[in-house]
Formats: structure tokens, sequence, C-alpha cells
């Protein structure tokens, strides 16, 4: 049908065969972008966004051996993952993250030629209908659910290995400083989430919080 694969499910249309395309992969709900000519802003009214801005997708092959190296990068950027090796940035990601305390996308870009991948970028594209938007916005909602219960499941195991009484005191505290510094980064997200796409995970951000100072005590009893 005239269409070119670029990375697993991400693909280029012809624009004149775009509505013969979505006909057939109308069951798989596909996400259509497109490219502008400038840059659009995100707009929220009444607490819902109606347009997530100008998006900039990087699409990525990496060795095996840097696979996890690079999942813990992505951690750290405020990207949506749209397919295995495909993220969408948001265009003017410095305007909110304010901080500058996330990766960037230049940061992954560089990272995945250092490490001898392949990287395409392509900016200024937009989405195509206000459904492919809120799909969009339900799973960068996912994905911080997800970051969040990997934080509140590695507190579960320290908890299991202080029960245990096998492992010393600089093994808790040396682990339970890496969970910190993920919660550190993934609270930065959240207000990055919620000031793009108005994305509210305060709650389950004070679950996890809890959580830590909890382990945190518990670690001071055993260890006193």
């Amino acid at each position: 049908m005239g269409c070119r694969q670029i990375n697993r499910g991400f693909w280029e249309v012809n624009r004149e065969r775009i509505s013969e395309v979505l006909k057939v992969l109308q069951r798989n709900q596909p996400i259509v972008l497109k490219r502008t000519r400038g840059v659009r802003k995100r707009h929220i009214a009444n607490g819902r966004v109606q347009d997530i801005g100008s998006l900039i997708l990087v699409s990525f092959n990496v060795p095996k051996s840097e696979r996890e190296r690079l999942r813990r990068l992505v951690k750290a950027a405020p990207c949506i993952r749209l397919c295995r090796g495909v993220y969408a940035f948001y265009q003017r990601q410095s305007k909110l993250d304010r901080e500058n305390g996330l990766a960037s996308v230049d940061k992954l870009i560089n990272f995945v030629r250092d490490m001898g991948g392949s990287v395409r970028v392509f900016p200024k594209l937009t989405v195509v209908g206000e459904g492919s938007t809120q799909r969009l916005i339900e799973e960068a909602k996912r994905q911080m659910e997800n970051e969040i219960k990997e934080i509140t499941q590695g507190r579960s195991e320290l908890n299991a290995k202080l029960l245990s009484k096998q492992y010393s005191r600089e093994y808790f505290l040396y682990h339970l400083s890496r969970i910190k510094r993920q919660y550190a980064i993934l609270n930065r997200k959240a207000k990055y989430f919620s000031r793009w796409l108005a994305i509210d995970t305060s709650k389950s951000l004070m679950k996890a919080y809890r959580s830590l100072i909890k382990v945190r005590c518990t670690i001071r009893m055993y260890f006193t």
C-alpha cells in the first residue's frame, strides 16, 4: 500500500493513501501523526488537554548489551513510549522542565549513538484526532503508575530481606538510596506530566513516599 516501515510498529504512510490505510487498520486503533511547519504549544482547557502540542519522535535500535542502560535513561526522560524503540517528547521540553532535572531528547540521541546504535529523529509532529491524543495521555499515565509500582515493589523486597537477617546495614542503606534516587526522578517527571498532559499521580506518589519512610524507619530499628 505504499507504506514504509521505519521501526517495528512505526510506519511512514503516503498522504494520498492515508484513508485507505486507516480503513485497513481501523481495528488496531493506529495513532496518526503528521508533520507541521511550525511548533505548536500544548493546550489545556478546563483541566482537560485539547492538544498535546508538537512532538519530536526518536526511533532507535541499540545493541542488546546496552538495553538495560537505555531503560534506566528512558526512565529519567519525560517521554511517551509509542512502541518498542520509538518515544515521543514534547518539542518544547525546556519550557516545562524548569529545573533541567530530566534527561533531554538530545541526551537520549547522543546515548544511542555513543552505544553504537542507530537513531532517527522526526521533529514537528502533531497527533491527529482527539481519540489518539487521549490514548497517548493514558499511555503516559500507565507508564508513570508502573514506575511507581516498581518503587513500592523494591521497598517490599527490602522488607523481606530485613526479616531474613542475612544482609548488612550497608547493603540496605545502599539499596534504599537507589530507590530514593529513583523516586526523586519520578517526582520530577510527575510534575512535568502534570504541566504537559494534566496527569495527576500525586496520590500514588505519596503512597510510594510513605513506603520509603516506613522501610527507612525499619532499617534503623533493626540496626540500632
